[in-house]
Parts: C-alpha cells; structure tokens; sequence
C-alpha cells in the first residue's frame, strides 16, 4: 500500500573453500589365479589372502579397515579353430580386499608388503580426509564471511542499510 514502508532484500550466493592436505588412502587389492582345478584356484587364493591379510595385520591396518570387495570365479572354455566349443580348459579364481590405509606416509611400504605376501592386483588409490567436518565448518564460515561482504558492497552502491 502507498505510504507503508517496503521491506527490500538484497539476496547473494556465498562461496569458501579449504585446502586440505589427505591422511587416508583407500586401495583395492587382491589376487588372481588360473588353474584346470577349481579346487586348486581357490586353495591358491585363499593362501595368498591370508598371507596378505597377516602381512597387513603386521603393518598396523587394523581389521575394520580391510573388507572383502569381491569373489568371482571364472570358467575359461576351450574352443577349437572353428570355434566349436572342446570343452573347460580352466578356473579363474579373483578375490580382492578393500584396504583402508589411515597413515599415509605408511602406504609405500604397506603396499609392497602385500605385493611380497602375494597380491598380484592392486586397483587405483583413492585419497581423502578421515574427519572433513573441521574443514567443512571453515569452508562454510568462508561463505558466509563472502555473502556478507558481497551483501555489503551492493547495499553500499544501493544506498541502503
């Protein structure tokens, strides 16, 4: 209505960021092993695991930090020049373990441990922060200290409060 006082918004977007230096690292890692006896396969795998799984216990990974990832078994055929289908030639047995690795300047020798111990895959590392609440809270801080700032300068240029 004319002559009642208008309540004006300025309305911005806030933008904070943090750099923060990784302390974990994930990696998949496991092992693979053909053989024409399923039974022989699994026995190989399973010998290799629990030698990676000692030499990591060893290293100081602590239990919660290494899961199964996968299993799989793999029947390879055997075909002839024609293509026709002679029978199984073998087993392929895989299994790796996702590992967690919380000491970084850890991770070097933590890796060719489990190598010696007998893992013949090892999958991409990923890097992250254990706890980014700290910078979360900071970044967020940082947007609200812009969005004022921003918030400020127009209203400034406007000639409001």
């Amino acid at each position: 209505m004319p002559g009642e006082d208008q309540i004006r918004t300025i309305t911005v977007n806030g933008q904070g960021s943090v750099n923060v230096a990784p302390d974990t690292a994930a990696v998949e890692l496991g092992v693979t092993e053909t053989n024409t006896s399923l039974q022989e396969a699994q026995a190989q795998v399973n010998t290799r695991l629990d030698a990676i799984l000692a030499a990591l216990a060893e290293a100081g990974v602590a239990e919660e930090d290494i899961k199964t990832a996968s299993y799989n078994v793999q029947i390879n055929y055997e075909y002839d020049d024609n293509g026709n289908l002679r029978g199984i030639s073998g087993y392929t047995v895989s299994s790796t373990l996702s590992v967690t690795v919380r000491g970084l300047d850890s991770l070097g020798t933590i890796l060719d441990t489990v190598v010696t111990a007998g893992a013949n895959v090892v999958y991409g590392i990923s890097f992250s922060v254990d706890d980014p609440s700290a910078p979360a809270s900071e970044a967020r801080r940082l947007a609200v200290e812009d969005a004022r700032t921003k918030a400020d300068e127009l209203a400034a240029a406007a000639g409001v409060n």
